[in-house]
């Protein structure tokens, strides 16, 4: 049986730097060296939702959408390979000075961009959005992505001055291809030679109150290489204040 454990930041760099190829990185404070920019890559194969809560109170209409999949990194002798075709797919060309990371797990992005985000209400969300109903016009999408012209602009940054951009659109309908999005880790499963990681990829907030005390919402990612992920979640948000 998978063994499906919390992710912290520390757990991941010590599961990558097990098997760092000696002589490219150092681990001991100074920092890593890798002539990629990125230095994980996810491909996405599931969408998971999660509402989330900030100080004790819930929010039950903002949601973190996650991507799971396998991670590759040039540091683990088992995924180099495979990473070093992502990259390029992705225009992270090896550059001859090489980047300064603080740790191996600095610059994570997946291994295409997300070019059109859908959301719908399974059921009844609002008098307004029925059933089957797109709730597109009533979202915005928060979420980092890196700078698209890194591989022009930021060679050799130590990290302190890695560039990443923060974006939050007023409408789903308005939303831009996003390319190199950036991750933050959830948990992970350890397989065979490889670790399969859920990392979250972007929040969603729906504006309008809902009707109804239980909602089913479905969110569906396009991505850039033509395969679609999509995921639901149920939302209890019965309570005196907000139901009519």
């Amino acid at each position: 049986m998978k063994n499906r454990v919390f992710l912290t930041l520390s757990m991941l760099v010590a599961m990558v730097c097990a098997s760092c190829q000696k002589g490219n990185n150092g681990i001991d404070g100074e920092g890593t060296i890798s002539p990629y920019f990125f230095t994980g890559i996810l491909n996405p194969t599931q969408l998971q939702i999660h509402p989330i809560s900030l100080s004790g109170v819930e929010h039950n209409t903002t949601l973190q959408v996650t991507l799971t999949g396998k991670f590759y990194t040039p540091y683990n002798s088992n995924t180099h390979d495979e990473f070093e075709t992502l990259a390029r797919a992705i225009g992270d060309l090896p550059q001859k000075e090489g980047y300064v990371h603080a740790t191996p797990a600095d610059n994570l992005t997946i291994s295409t961009s997300i070019e059109k985000v859908s959301i719908v209400a399974v059921s009844k969300y609002n008098d307004t959005h029925p059933e089957g109903s797109s709730l597109n016009d009533i979202a915005t999408l928060s979420y980092s992505f890196f700078d698209p012209e890194f591989g022009k602009n930021v060679h050799s940054v130590s990290p302190e001055t890695t560039r990443r951009d923060i974006r939050q659109t007023p409408k789903i309908t308005d939303l831009s291809p996003i390319r190199h999005p950036a991750l933050g880790f959830r948990q992970y499963t350890r397989l065979s030679k490889i670790l399969e990681i859920e990392a979250f990829v972007m929040y969603l907030e729906l504006t309008a109150p809902p009707s109804v005390p239980t909602q089913r919402i479905s969110v569906l990612l396009q991505l850039g290489d033509g395969r679609e992920l999509r995921g639901e979640v149920e939302l209890n948000t019965a309570t005196p204040s907000t139901l009519p």
